[in-house]
């Protein structure tokens, strides 16, 4: 996008500093003139992938909560007992994992038909 005339108002500098999610992704939305209705369609989803990647990545499946230790020959049995803190397991499976690169393919698509720019990086290679 800052090499194109068409999109010489798009911050590429403030895009590259910006570290939240949907920032970036108003952003980009902004400069091809498509509004965000993160309550349906494509936008949803992306929401739903977003939850889902931050569940794969940033997993706790197991927590071990705060446990008064009122003597220790019975403790070790009950501090190791697994409590699941998060559905990481459930999550973690073909059919999410399908669905996530799904939209990112599709969001991609929809920036790529807005933007009219082909987001496939290509290189030639001279013999020296």
């Amino acid at each position: 996008m800052p090499s194109d005339d068409r999109f010489s108002d798009f911050d590429f500098e403030e895009y590259k500093r910006g570290s939240r999610f949907w920032d970036k992704i108003e952003m980009l939305c902004s400069a091809v003139q498509l509004e965000i209705d993160k309550s349906q369609g494509l936008f949803q989803k992306i929401g739903d992938m977003q939850r889902w990647r931050n569940l794969v990545t940033h997993a706790s499946p197991y927590d071990i909560p705060r446990t008064i230790i009122a003597e220790t020959v019975e403790a070790p049995r009950k501090l190791h007992e697994p409590f699941e803190n998060k559905q990481y397991p459930r999550m973690a499976n073909v059919e999410d994992a399908k669905a996530f690169y799904s939209t990112a393919y599709d969001y991609i698509q929809l920036i790529k038909t807005r933007s009219g720019i082909d987001p496939r990086a290509t290189v030639s290679y001279k013999v020296v």
